[in-house]
């Protein structure tokens, strides 16, 4: 509850920013020193967005730790999820915002059966766009992290998790519109699932970290 409350308070403290510097809106935005007024891409302070998006990755390093038990066991992990998010421009190139996602992953490991990994998560997010570029591609930078409520099922018998995560990626943004673009972005993701339930009378007490990549694709709406 009180992870949850940070994240509103968060989006608050983004949108009282907003209203104190929304100055541009009403007026016709005047590109920066050589920027062409006619380049189809609309990054700059004052503005929110909203995008929704895919992401897909697989494990950058094998060795994963069950904390409890002591034992190294390599995992094969395949990790797909959905994402939204909602920033704001602060300036012309630092935006903050949070977003929501789900996850289905499918971790195996070496030793037993595959084990099916769902839930969702939330965080904020941290993205500095090259602004000042001239064409319709704009380069970025993005640091996030959060938390989330996951399911290991293991054979049918379904264990909660709690994640923590945190993500750095580099990707690029293709205006087509003056305020739509595609996002691509490479990523990597560091990932604590710390499981602690029991079902049917037998208790799982264990963490479990990965260290994944991939790549995410999106597409974001300014406005």
């Amino acid at each position: 509850m009180r992870k949850s409350l940070a994240v509103c308070l968060l989006l608050v403290a983004v949108m009282l920013v907003g209203c104190q510097t929304q100055s541009w809106r009403g007026t016709e935005y005047e590109p920066g020193a050589g920027r062409d007024a006619d380049t189809p891409w609309c990054v700059h302070s004052g503005l929110f967005e909203l995008s929704v998006g895919v992401q897909g990755g697989f494990l950058a390093a094998e060795n994963e730790t069950l904390g409890s038990s002591s034992e190294e066991i390599d995992f094969e992990t395949a990790a797909f999820r959905g994402n939204a998010f909602l920033g704001y421009m602060i300036n012309d190139t630092w935006e903050i915002g949070a977003f929501i996602e789900t996850a289905n992953e499918t971790w195996d490991p070496d030793d037993f059966d595959e084990v099916d990994v769902t839930g969702f998560g939330y965080g904020a997010r941290l993205v500095y766009n090259f602004s000042n570029v001239t064409t319709d591609i704009v380069p970025y930078f993005a640091l996030s992290g959060g938390f989330g409520n996951m399911t290991w099922d293991f054979d049918g018998d379904e264990y909660d998790a709690d994640r923590c995560f945190g993500q750095a990626g580099v990707g690029v943004r293709f205006f087509g519109w003056e305020q739509i673009c595609f996002n691509l972005e490479a990523y990597y993701r560091y990932v604590s699932d710390s499981i602690d339930d029991t079902v049917d009378g037998f208790a799982v007490k264990d963490t479990v970290v990965g260290n994944e990549g991939g790549l995410l694709f999106g597409v974001s709406v300014f406005f």
